[in-house]
């Protein structure tokens, strides 16, 4: 009996210390988890903090350029700035996003863009860096498919992350060579499967079949079950790009391993967080593509990225075989080319640094059918000039019946207007006499950027003065290391156009819009010749054109008083951002009056409201506020409870005013709580004055 019990009370023990250490181990997981809450609010909070700096220096940025020019050394500054503090958001959402992933709640993001512009933008931020390491960044479209395409509908700015973490990939693991972007459009070869990616994830290949205006105002956020598949779709469109850099390259047996997150080539490596590709191979997959490591060819240097990516082509405006080329701005030089070789003799002299900058010039231009005579070093410019003289002689000689031919045509029809004197003078002159005195036309590209240009341009002078008759265009290119104090140097230069490497799509369109002036209407010529109207071009006694940059800035020309008259409310807690947001609507003509908080806010309206019907006016157009722009997260009320209050307030009166969400993070839940507290519409900070316009005007306020 006592060795039983002896034995049950020592089951008590146990079971009792067992319970105190289950006790004990329930709290300590109850800890870390409150630990693993706190830790994750913590985050959010940081997050939302540090994107609501960045919106303000954004800003800030913005509102120095609105009062600098763009073609100044401070406004190419602060570009620069603006799309570094733009990299700098994209870093911190790419840690966010990585979570998202990984977690299965990421989602795509489907609006409008010009996938061109993109591109450009990305090599242009790139290429300031490369430049400052030797290396020479080229976009290289190619088959020229990527610019005749436009605009796109997908996740422009998941496009942009893929595209920015191989380019700084690229310019960080390489010292020496170029990094090459490529780029081609096609249409979807084959259907392909509904794979899932890592932890999860399905590809998201499906796109919304909404309005063009509201995918191009609002991106709005996809569901599947909304959508059909883009492998079906007649205006989907597959984007295949390579990455090419000549750097230290990856083995062979780590290819397979750098997609994955927090993992690195070189293990040693202090830069970056190891998230670059693993992220990049989640959203290509989410965009319904796939990226690999191309093999080079061998003894080739580096790394060549190739992946491809689904989109959809606004309203079918993709063809492959395009039939209505006139539609698009890029394919006038295709329709052009056949005309263009056959009427007007132009020759082109490039002298130009860089291989492929050299490559990309030469090709895109004899493809207009015109001739290309290279040089790399000055010493050869006199002797490719005096080739080119020849060269353009010969051509008289065709070219003299064609043009006699066309001068006599034309007097035959002038004479039935009772014109005879243009007929007499066009049938004494001489072919040869005529076609001397026609002017020839000439294209000659200068690199400017690592040499004394006053050799090139003093040898260039000599031959325009010796050569009269040429009819000439000049264009200088250079890299963002020549600055405006430089070229201010070159006054002697008769520059035309002057471009920033690299070279690409739209300096490639500004380039032929120069060359379509060389295209002189060669009856007009023929008439002044003949009737001794032309007189002889004297180049030396013309004065020189000052050198100045005709480059400018592609911005879009809005109606800065739409908001005139207007009176508007913008709420927000933050200083900065209410002295931006007040600039930029002030520009727009409206009056602009700012609260802290919500509470603030409901106060103001309900004082606006009471104080008009206490007046007799029962349009709220007439004293109420046009629009109020209410940031959501704020102390005292927040802005989604301040716009429940303002509802409520407003239904006593039966009036509607229109709000609109503010937040440094665009997320479904966000847009969620905002349209469910009775607000409007949301825009993401900082206030943007093109967003807060097409939002006026698509919604008509």
């Amino acid at each position: 009996m006592a060795l039983f019990t002896f034995f049950k009370s020592r089951s008590k023990i146990q079971e009792a210390i067992l319970q105190a250490e289950l006790i004990k181990q329930k709290e300590a997981v109850q800890q870390a988890e409150r630990k693993s809450m706190n830790k994750s609010m913590a985050f959010a909070r940081a997050s939302h903090d540090v994107r609501n700096l960045l919106h303000s220096i954004i800003g800030l940025i913005e509102i120095c350029r609105d009062q600098t020019s763009s073609n100044s050394d401070l406004g190419t500054n602060l570009a620069k700035m603006n799309d570094c503090a733009i990299d700098l958001l994209d870093i911190l959402n790419t840690i966010l996003d990585t979570s998202k992933v990984e977690s299965g709640k990421m989602h795509l993001e489907q609006t409008e863009f010009n996938i061109s512009q993109i591109i450009e933008k990305s090599v242009d931020a790139f290429n300031v860096l490369a430049e400052k390491k030797g290396l020479e960044m080229i976009w290289d479209p190619c088959d020229y498919s990527i610019l005749k395409l436009g605009s796109v509908i997908g996740d422009r700015q998941r496009f942009k992350q893929i595209l920015d973490n191989l380019l700084s990939n690229a310019v960080k693991f390489t010292s020496e060579g170029k990094i090459v972007v490529r780029g081609w459009a096609s249409k979807p070869k084959v259907k392909l499967p509904n794979i899932s990616c890592d932890h999860g994830l399905s590809i998201s290949h499906k796109l919304f079949s909404i309005s063009r205006s509201t995918l191009r105002k609002f991106g709005r956020k996809i569901k599947q079950q909304d959508v059909h598949s883009i492998q079906n779709d007649p205006d989907s469109v597959e984007l295949t790009f390579e990455v090419d850099d000549t750097g230290i390259g990856i083995p062979v047996e780590k290819r397979a391993s750098v997609f994955e997150n927090y993992v690195q080539v070189k293990e040693e490596s202090p830069e970056g967080t190891g998230l670059g590709l693993g992220i990049v191979q989640s959203f290509v997959r989410l965009m319904g593509g796939e990226i690999r490591i191309k093999d080079k060819e061998p003894g080739e240097k580096g790394t060549c990225f190739k992946f491809n990516i689904l989109l959809k082509s606004e309203e079918g405006s993709f063809q492959e075989t395009s039939k209505h080329k006139e539609a698009n701005q890029y394919t006038v030089r295709q329709t052009l080319v056949s005309n263009y070789s056959q009427t007007v003799k132009v020759r082109s002299l490039l002298i130009v640094e860089g291989c492929e900058t050299m490559r990309i010039l030469q090709t895109w231009i004899e493809s207009l059918g015109i001739k290309v005579w290279t040089a790399n070093q000055a010493e050869h410019i006199s002797l490719i000039l005096e080739k080119m003289k020849n060269n353009i002689k010969a051509l008289s000689k065709s070219d003299s019946v064609l043009l006699h031919k066309t001068s006599t045509q034309k007097s035959n029809s002038s004479e039935n207007e009772g014109v005879h004197t243009k007929q007499k003078n066009s049938e004494s002159l001489p072919r040869d006499g005529l076609f001397s005195e026609l002017p020839l036309k000439m294209l000659v590209i200068v690199d400017i950027s690592n040499r004394d240009p006053m050799e090139i341009l003093s040898t260039l002078i000599k031959f325009f003065k010796e050569n009269t008759n040429l009819y000439c265009k000049v264009v200088c290119i250079a890299d963002s290391k020549v600055t405006e104090k430089d070229l201010n140097e070159f006054i002697p230069l008769p520059c035309d156009l002057f471009l920033r490497k690299p070279i690409h799509g739209s300096r490639l369109h500004k380039l032929f819009q120069l060359i379509q002036e060389l295209d002189v209407n060669e009856e007009l010529c023929v008439d002044r010749i003949a009737t001794s109207q032309l007189n002889k071009p004297q180049r030396e006694k013309q004065p020189v054109k000052p050198f100045k940059i005709t480059e400018e800035t592609s911005t879009t020309v809005q109606d800065e008083n739409s908001f005139r008259g207007k009176h508007v409310l913008l709420v927000d807690d933050r200083d900065i951002m209410r002295i931006v947001g007040s600039q930029k609507l002030s520009q727009l003509g409206a009056e602009v009056e700012v609260a802290v908080n919500g509470l603030e806010a409901l106060n103001l309206v309900k004082k606006k409201i009471e104080a008009g019907f206490t007046r007799g006016k029962h349009d709220h157009h007439s004293f109420a506020y046009s629009a109020i722009f209410m940031d959501c997260q704020m102390p005292v009320m927040d802005g989604y409870e301040a716009a429940r209050q303002i509802r409520k307030e407003e239904s006593r009166y039966g009036i509607h005013i229109p709000i609109i969400a503010l937040s440094a993070e665009k997320s479904d839940e966000g847009i969620r709580k905002a349209f469910a507290a009775g607000m409007d519409q949301f825009l993401e900070k900082p206030l943007d004055k093109d967003k807060v316009l097409d939002l006026f005007k698509l919604e008509r306020y």
